[in-house]
């Protein structure tokens, strides 16, 4: 019986899924089970998944119709036979020293019923523009979670299965936020950590996100933060998780090349910068803080590290 049990389920992520479940298969650490859900997949995803449970006894493959995020993370938790559950997304990269970094970290912590790490961000092709750095500590990790704000990514989760469990998995009534209502739910029986060390690479999808997704987003998040102060007897503190937000039906796209932009410029990394300028540009050439950070990325000089 393997030690770990990962939860990847996918839908339709053709392009990314190789380099996902490749990045799973090479780990150093190599007590696992891959356990993987096709969500109803229309593209090649189903015959790439088949090859690979052919090849590699480790990878068990389910495909049926869709059902939905948190049914399948669910449906995957009552398979697992690992006393550690590892969450994956089809479409990131694990970095191959991560389970045993995480394995290692949950066994000499029995008190830590989680462990995530930092991440990088790359871009559809594969290119980093940026890092986010997580609160390490317990402390720190509660209480930025209990404000809805960056405390562990879900990609990155290593759970003791025995945890989830106790707490009865994932609950679909919470989704888009369903991975803050499960660590916040965790760290109440638990201790909570972040290793400080990158162990995933992030892939961000230039894609519009409806308005009506975000404003879903951050009702439920903010239903749920208040819920976990009242469990906890704490005074309700979360405030707005997005920014306010415009009269569009979505979310202007040329802001999320922008905020990539400027990742990567922050990383010195001038080339990438001008290429999410030059797109901002092309997807709203009347916008001045497209062309401000377009003239930033093109010449203004990197700020020298300490």
């Amino acid at each position: 019986m393997a030690f770990v049990s990962v939860l990847m389920p996918t839908y339709n992520q053709q392009k990314y899924l190789c380099a996902a479940v490749e990045s799973i298969l090479t780990q150093t650490y190599s007590d696992f089970e891959l356990l993987i859900i096709d969500d109803g997949s229309t593209d090649s995803t189903p015959a790439i998944l088949s090859e690979y449970a052919i090849k590699d006894s480790r990878v068990r493959v389910i495909s049926r119709e869709n059902k939905g995020l948190c049914a399948s993370l669910n449906e995957l938790l009552a398979m697992a036979q690992g006393q550690l559950i590892a969450r994956m997304d089809s479409d990131d990269i694990s970095l191959s020293g991560r389970f045993a970094s995480q394995v290692k970290f949950l066994q000499e912590h029995p008190e830590v019923v989680c462990v995530g790490g930092h991440i990088q961000l790359i871009n559809e092709a594969g290119r980093m523009y940026g890092r986010i750095l997580y609160p390490i500590e317990d402390g720190e990790i509660q209480k930025a979670a209990l404000v809805a704000r960056p405390s562990i990514a879900h990609p990155c989760f290593m759970m003791r299965r025995e945890s989830v469990l106790a707490i009865g998995g994932y609950d679909a009534t919470q989704f888009p936020a369903e991975d803050l209502d499960l660590i916040l739910r965790l760290g109440e029986i638990g201790k909570l950590a972040n290793l400080d060390e990158v162990i995933l690479k992030y892939r961000g999808h230039l894609k519009s996100i409806s308005r009506q997704l975000r404003l879903r987003q951050e009702r439920i998040a903010r239903a749920v933060c208040e819920r976990a102060c009242h469990r906890r007897g704490v005074a309700v503190q979360i405030q707005p998780l997005i920014e306010e937000l415009h009269d569009a039906d979505t979310f202007p796209q040329y802001q999320l090349l922008i905020k990539y932009g400027r990742w990567a410029y922050d990383n010195n990394d001038r080339q990438t910068a001008i290429v999410y300028g030059l797109r901002a540009i092309i997807e709203h050439p009347g916008a001045g803080d497209a062309w401000k950070f377009m003239a930033q990325a093109l010449f203004k000089p990197f700020r020298l590290s300490d």
